[in-house]
């Protein structure tokens, strides 16, 4: 994501915000060599740099939960990121679909 598209998505959760709300930012899953990979490429101005695996650590994470079961329930879907709801009060006129699933 670049900088403009961040300050864009900044401004758009500003203008839909109510209060209290997380907003979860729709992505596709990212694989930590491919980041790497594009990474060098953007910014390593034609050096040649080498990428070493070592293998995940003890205990390491290979998937982010983005979100919880319980903050699920009181979630909502917009184009471009979810919405965790703080207080269903007020937002009585949206609905969620009890069938929304999503894993990063």
């Amino acid at each position: 994501m670049s900088i403009d598209e961040s300050v864009d998505l900044i401004f758009l959760a500003t203008e839909k915000m109510r209060g209290q709300e997380i907003f979860v930012l729709k992505m596709l899953e990212k694989n930590i060599f491919n980041l790497a990979k594009e990474t060098i490429s953007k910014y390593a101005n034609e050096k040649q740099i080498k990428i070493k695996l070592i293998g995940a650590r003890e205990r390491e994470k290979t998937r982010e939960r983005l979100f919880t079961d319980e903050e699920k329930e009181s979630m909502i879907e917009e184009k471009l990121f979810y919405v965790i709801l703080p207080n269903k009060g007020l937002y009585k006129d949206l609905t969620i679909d009890k069938r929304f699933r999503y894993k990063s």
